[in-house]
């Protein structure tokens, strides 16, 4: 096994994934029965990474600190550790940029001494054995390796940081989110778009982050990387496409940073395809703790729905192609479909529900259609996004 350590980066805001967190940061934002930083924490937990740093800041801050005790804590064994880091403990905005605040905290290298330090995002859905990527890292004595895959170039345009790699795999340039991506070699469709993930060699990002540049290096795919690429430093690319997950049959990582994003990876969910949260082999972890299990009335339908502790099901309703977190109430003959509720939420008696997405405590009345006419929708003032229509919690219909 790997000796590494992990730093988790949790302040994201999500200002693309408004009004979904307006309530929560993004890395909190309830998925099915997770939140969404348990796939990072649980993809780097079964790689055999025991020790992890989340690094969090912003006013949700203890609402994501009581989350890590309630389901992490728990399951801590002797020499493992999931610590939570503040600037300067307080929970205030200081840190700018995602480098920033590892920079401020690389003392626990020096304390934990470990072979590979990995800085992941906490705010992708995705499932991954990390071990596999240091392995790698480890096998190409990289000072720095970038985890990527294949995109399409009209989609990374703008979205992705870019690798420009070389037939060996070595990076020879970094595109922070181009109008026109370098494309991938013998594939002038694609290019090769950074996961956020990287696998670092301690040595090398002290020198980096602890040097004097430390003040203009405040992110890692806009500043570090070129950085290093400029300094004649060994940097590398893993390809994601190369991962083998047990239970999984593909890999999968998906940015949920917009609602449609969102809402597709949801679908994808719902579907078991290509992701499966019931994948026993590769568990991610799941808060469901406080609640009993679902209920199921009479006549209840359900067809592709992930369901989570404390779901309830009224007599004839119909669930299609939906991912439910807790506590979601469905009411008599109601119909919901290709639809996400992210916990706390009622759909009343008959009411009608498709594509849509229910924040945390949004409620929808007896009778009422939602996700059926967006222009409908948008008329009483809910916002819709592609199509996709999204009941905030303080939204009272009439």
């Amino acid at each position: 096994m790997i000796d590494a350590l992990a730093y988790v980066l949790a302040g994201g805001k999500g200002e693309r994934l408004r009004p979904l967190t307006e309530m929560e940061s993004k890395p909190a934002v309830p998925f099915g029965p997770h939140r969404v930083i348990d796939f990072a924490l649980s993809n780097l937990n079964n790689s055999g990474i025991r020790g992890i740093l989340v690094m969090a800041q912003g006013p949700f801050v203890r609402s994501l600190e009581a989350h890590l005790k309630h389901v992490w804590a728990p399951y801590s064994k002797e020499g493992e550790f999931i610590s939570l880091l503040t600037p300067n403990g307080s929970g205030n905005i200081q840190w700018n940029g995602t480098a920033s605040p590892v920079a401020q905290n690389l003392e626990h290298i020096a304390q934990h001494n470990p072979a590979v330090v990995n800085v992941f995002c906490a705010d992708h859905v995705y499932v991954m054995d990390v071990s596999q990527m240091n392995g790698y890292h480890l096998a190409k004595q990289a000072d720095l390796t970038v985890s990527a895959l294949p995109v399409r170039r009209e989609l990374a345009a703008g979205n992705y940081g870019v690798l420009v790699v070389n037939k060996n795999g070595r990076l020879t340039g970094f595109e922070e989110k181009p109008e026109d991506p370098t494309p991938m070699h013998g594939n002038p469709e694609y290019c090769w778009a950074s996961m956020g993930n990287y696998a670092f060699n301690p040595v090398a990002l002290c020198k980096v982050l602890g040097g004097d540049a430390d003040a203009e290096l405040r992110d890692f795919g806009h500043d570090v990387v070129p950085f290093m690429l400029k300094e004649g430093m060994k940097v590398h690319m893993y390809n994601f496409m190369d991962n083998k997950v047990p239970g999984a049959e593909s890999v999968f990582w998906r940015d949920i940073g917009s609602i449609t994003q969102f809402h597709m990876a949801s679908m994808e969910a719902a579907r078991s395809s290509p992701i499966n949260l019931g994948n026993r082999a590769w568990q991610i972890r799941a808060n469901g703790i406080a609640y009993p299990e679902p209920e199921y009335g009479k006549g209840a339908n359900l067809t592709n729905v992930v369901v989570s502790r404390g779901d309830r099901f009224g007599t004839l309703a119909s669930v299609r192609d939906c991912v439910l977190s807790h506590a979601v109430l469905i009411g008599y003959g109601a119909d919901v479909s290709e639809s996400a509720c992210l916990g706390n939420n009622v759909i009343g008696d008959g009411a009608v529900v498709k594509h849509a997405i229910l924040a945390q405590g949004a409620r929808v009345g007896a009778g009422t259609r939602v996700g059926v006419d967006p222009e409908e929708d948008m008329a009483r003032g809910l916002p819709v996004f592609g199509g996709i229509t999204v009941v905030k919690k303080s939204y009272a219909f009439a």
